[in-house]
């Protein structure tokens, strides 16, 4: 069944590492941005190093992912961030101008980004054989 109470409590761990992510991130860019006066883009550079973390607490809390091609893992991590955060940096401005504001287009990307990277670090990323989430009957 996709919907058991193992894989819904594996969503509940998964949205509450995204918030912490979300929080820990947006707090280092606005830091970075508005206090120190950097460069949007130093400023993400410096959150993707600061990403890592978020990494190791997906892969161990939320995924319980015991391999060990955690280097490769961590590069395809940082390249779901990138892409996340260019796509947020160059189509929520040209989104908002076709949708009602600004807040609304922010709204329909966060959900959309978080239903792609859930499903990219459960059936790519972390992808555990022994946890697939319909058995073969």
């Amino acid at each position: 069944m996709i919907l058991s109470k193992k894989n819904i409590i594996k969503i509940i761990k998964f949205y509450m590492v995204w918030w912490i992510a979300f929080i820990w991130n947006t707090l280092i860019v606005f830091y970075l941005y508005d206090t120190l006066h950097l460069v949007y883009y130093r400023s993400i550079i410096i959150m993707l190093i600061y990403s890592i973390p978020i990494f190791f607490l997906q892969k161990h809390l939320t995924f319980q992912n015991k391999t060990w091609k955690t280097i490769k893992q961590l590069y395809w991590f940082v390249l779901l961030v990138i892409f996340f955060q260019l796509f947020w940096f160059y189509c929520i401005p040209y989104f908002s101008k076709l949708v009602w504001s600004y807040t609304v287009s922010m709204i329909i990307f966060t959900l959309l980004f978080t239903i792609i990277s859930f499903c990219f670090q459960q059936f790519i990323l972390f992808v555990n054989h022994k946890n697939v989430w319909i058995k073969n009957t």
